[in-house]
């Protein structure tokens, strides 16, 4: 059973990337799952985390985004989950099990 499975409940997905962005999409979501009281899940698509030097590289993004999190809602049901496929197919599969999905967004017009 991996982790997506453990948590039935439609939660809260957010995806990082280890930017400060997407700490700041962790922060909104972590909101958000606390006012919907649902569970929060942070994704990290990792195809490139074929070696010690990858899974290293996933396990800090991951670990860094988790601590923002949980310093933000300790209360929050929380967990991450890394993924192999490539982001854009796992946001995708991340939002057909999610209530609401979170990114962050860079540069571009706002409108």
């Amino acid at each position: 059973m991996n982790k997506a499975e453990e948590h039935k409940d439609p939660g809260v997905i957010v995806g990082v990337d280890g930017t400060e962005t997407a700490l700041r999409a962790v922060r909104w979501a972590v909101a958000e799952a606390r006012s919907r009281n649902l569970p929060l899940t942070i994704v990290h698509a990792a195809p490139y985390a074929t070696d010690t030097i990858g899974r290293r590289r996933v396990a800090s993004i991951l670990a860094r985004a988790y601590t923002v999190a949980f310093r933000q809602a300790p209360d929050v049901s929380m967990h991450t989950e890394r993924v192999v496929e490539q982001p854009l197919n796992a946001l995708l599969d991340a939002a057909d099990r999610a209530a609401l999905l979170v990114v962050g967004m860079m540069g571009g017009d706002r409108v």
